[in-house]
């Protein structure tokens, strides 16, 4: 008879866990993609709205912040029509240069104060417009945008005078993306 060492026993036991850990990580994981998968769509943040024409619409109303839009542009794979409210206060978009020269395709600021954006935000002057309303903003975005390109409303700043709430605009973005089907 063989006799075993206290080394193949700690080896053997140290076995034991690791295998016990990778049947938790693989059930962790298989429950974690079930949760995703039955989470769906979170409510005005990156959601999907429609498709129109080969376009994707996705509300983002609830990037009340830099941060949140920040991180929205850089998700998205797709060229951007980025639909952003322009704040009163003052804010630095040059903070967005970067990811506006690589993700953007076109910017459509809500509410028409599209100066304040090109006085800190380096981006050619033609591809920059205004719009008064929500669904002139949609229109706008409907008109530039091109099969395969995403339009993002992601307001980078609170409601302002235009909309009750970040639900509010999101649901009249809802609705002026409806409008597109019924053209």
């Amino acid at each position: 008879m063989e006799k075993t060492t206290t080394t193949q026993i700690a080896a053997a036991s140290a076995e034991a866990q690791n295998a016990r850990v990778r049947t938790l990580e693989s059930q962790l994981l298989k429950a974690r993609e079930s949760s995703v998968a039955e989470f769906g769509n979170i409510e005005h943040r990156l959601e999907f709205v429609a498709e129109v024409n080969g376009v994707e619409y996705i509300n983002d109303s609830k990037a009340t912040d830099f941060n949140s839009t920040w991180y929205s542009l850089e998700f998205m794979a797709k060229p951007v029509i980025w639909i952003v409210g322009v704040s009163e206060n003052e804010q630095d978009y040059s903070l967005f240069s970067e990811l506006v020269e690589n993700r953007v395709k076109s910017i459509i600021c809500l509410g028409g104060k599209s100066e304040k954006l090109l006085g800190t935000l380096v981006f050619d002057r033609e591809l920059i417009s205004d719009a008064e309303t929500m669904e002139d903003a949609v229109e706008a975005a409907e008109c530039i945008a091109k099969d395969g390109d995403l339009v993002l409303f992601s307001p980078a700043c609170s409601s302002f005078d235009l909309f009750q709430n970040y639900k509010d605009r999101g649901q009249q973005f809802r609705k002026a993306v409806d409008k597109l089907f019924y053209k």
